[in-house]
């Protein structure tokens, strides 16, 4: 019986070790499938993602019109005979994505309802741009912008601020909307961080009235070029850093600066600068924001010969804040 039994033993151990042998070059083929699989994790995520941007723009009409108007009632509290109603601006608004990457924006504005020689009214372009994407985090833009400062110049619209007009500092210190022609990036962070910084032209200060108020009222708005046959010898330069991690809060700070005599005879290679450092917040039903904004020029009292004896001239700072 014991002779008869063993090789039947035998023989089920041989087998058994192929076995065996067979399972663990299998279970080494399926290390090497799942090895490779992880390697082209990475791939299919980036693809994948690369598709679900295309597939949105795909779903996202390729041109957008806009457009938005603001009528204002003045009703002075002493003076009544004083009240004006006016549409103070409207707006039209453009863009056209030429593909997932690549937009055009474009804004016309007419302030107060006639522009022609004989009145107050104005038609100009508020924006008018072309934005690319290098990256899910980094955009390039070029043309006539917005400049990135203050809590309003970028975003102006009449729902963004309490009151009929827009706040001081929007207006006398920054000269809400600020925008000239250049370039810039934006680069956002993961942790809520925004930073824009590029070049653009900037004010001229040749333009500046010596014998008149407009300079006394908001120093540059007076000479400040919106890309209307803007001098560019002197490039300005422009960087914006924003954190907005928490739902409803902003807080940032922002400059702008360089030369604005552009090389005009009789005139020092003076500089500008404007800053400002705006927050804001939004907890429940409140709205709550301060902000505080700074400008300067320098060397203000050089161009005094074409005055004749008036003196108006650029002031050496300016600012003002708000809440």
């Amino acid at each position: 019986m014991v002779c008869v039994a063993a090789p039947a033993y035998a023989a089920n151990e041989q087998e058994l070790l192929e076995r065996v042998d067979q399972l663990a070059r299998e279970l080494e083929a399926v290390k090497a499938e799942l090895n490779q699989i992880k390697a082209l994790q990475p791939k299919v995520a980036a693809a994948s993602a690369t598709a679900a941007v295309e597939t949105a723009a795909k779903k996202e009409p390729a041109t957008v019109l806009t457009s938005y108007g603001e009528i204002n009632l003045n009703v002075p509290t002493q003076g009544s005979s004083n009240t004006q109603a006016d549409l103070r601006r409207f707006i039209i608004g453009f863009q056209h994505r030429f593909n997932p990457k690549t937009k055009l924006v474009t804004e016309l504005e007419v302030e107060h309802a006639v522009s022609s020689a004989g009145d107050r009214g104005e038609v100009a372009v508020e924006q008018a741009f072309v934005e690319r994407e290098l990256t899910s985090s980094l955009a390039l833009r070029g043309g006539l912008m917005l400049i990135p400062i203050g809590l309003l110049n970028e975003n102006h619209e009449p729902t963004a601020y309490f009151g009929v007009e827009r706040n001081f500092v929007e207006t006398a210190i920054i000269p809400s909307t600020l925008r000239e022609i250049g370039a810039q990036g934006v680069l956002s962070f993961g942790n809520g961080y925004t930073l824009q910084g590029g070049v653009s032209t900037g004010p001229n200060i040749t333009k500046w009235d010596f014998a008149g108020t407009d300079g006394q009222e908001s120093p540059l708005r007076s000479v400040h070029q919106e890309g209307q046959l803007a001098a560019a010898r002197d490039p300005s330069f422009f960087g914006a850093l924003n954190w907005r991690g928490v739902p409803g809060l902003q807080i940032g700070a922002a400059a702008i600066g360089g030369k604005a005599p552009h090389g005009a005879a009789g005139l020092p290679t003076a500089g500008y600068r404007l800053w400002d450092a705006p927050s804001r917040s939004s907890p429940g039903r409140w709205h709550l924001s301060a902000h505080y904004a700074r400008g300067s020029f320098d060397k203000t009292d050089a161009p005094t010969a074409p005055t004749n004896g008036q003196h108006t001239l650029a002031p050496a700072s300016f600012g003002g804040n708000s809440f």
